[in-house]
């Protein structure tokens, strides 16, 4: 009996079914369950039918892949996560909406994006954010052991090499980016490159980056551990540019390409607009 509510669960039914299916009590599933050491939480609704929407359980019990590194950095930056909801959710604007599918593509969920109008306080306009927010209990609590905890803006460290392997890293560091840095190109022809975070997480990155000269600032209109450094020297910013990137199959298109243009063609030409980093 516990093999079949073993291979009945692998297919994504709920309780209510599994029991009805086998002709068993609920509570005796949720004791197989619990012995198997599957996740217990009810994949139906009331009506006893399967939740429209999935995500898979296991998808931060381990950072082993590319998309596990980058998707961790991303929600790092742009992420929250909210254990009463049991619920965690990536917030962008709708111009990168397309790393957002990608995302949804990779974790293989039928969950959707959301539009909505979000006020900018500096100048009190209105722009459209896309959102993607599925909700997995054991993923939650996975994402706080990798140390993306709630109101984490303060508070937030650059996580351990148990947390996330150094051969993945880098893909973490360019899913950081992706959210919370930016790339420019000066009128003057520079290139500069920068993230902001807290001092603890920008100093303990900084060990990974290939790069000499490096100015950390504290974010002057905020009272919060918020900081931010950035990296000018030509050279500098082209030894980060081939380590984020290294073996990339996920990133944000429009930084990317920032940095592509601007090597591709002659810096004295070369003028790109990007917008204002935020604050964290």
């Amino acid at each position: 009996m516990k093999e079949q509510v073993k291979l009945l669960r692998e297919k994504g039914l709920g309780i209510n079914k599994i029991a009805k299916q086998l002709h068993i009590a609920n509570y005796k599933v949720k004791e197989y369950l619990i012995e198997l050491g599957l996740h217990v939480s009810s994949t139906s609704n009331k009506n006893g039918n399967n939740r429209k929407y999935f995500i898979d359980d296991d998808l931060f019990s381990k950072i082993d892949t590319e998309f596990k590194a980058y998707l961790l950095g991303l929600l790092y930056a742009d992420g929250s996560v909210d254990v009463k909801k049991n619920g965690f959710s990536i917030s962008l604007q709708e111009l990168d909406k397309d790393i957002l599918l990608k995302i949804k593509d990779g974790l293989n969920t039928k969950y959707p994006i959301h539009y909505h109008d979000s006020r900018y306080s500096k100048n009190h306009k209105f722009t459209t954010k896309v959102s993607l927010c599925p909700t997995n209990a054991k993923v939650v609590q996975d994402l706080i052991k990798l140390g993306c905890v709630p109101n984490k803006s303060d508070i937030l460290k650059f996580p351990t090499s148990n947390q996330v392997p150094c051969e993945l890293i880098h893909h973490f560091i360019r899913g950081y980016f992706d959210g919370d840095g930016t790339v420019y190109i000066t009128n003057t022809g520079y290139i500069h490159f920068g993230i902001i975070s807290t001092l603890e997480f920008c100093t303990d990155l900084l060990s990974y980056l290939p790069c000499d000269k490096v100015k950390i600032s504290k974010e002057n209109r905020s009272n919060k551990n918020v900081w931010y450094f950035t990296v000018a020297k030509r050279k500098d910013v082209k030894s980060i540019y081939d380590y984020l990137y290294k073996d990339a199959t996920i990133y944000l298109q429009r930084k990317y390409d920032k940095f592509k243009n601007f090597y591709l063609e002659k810096p004295s030409t070369t003028i790109i607009e990007t917008p204002e980093m935020e604050m964290v």
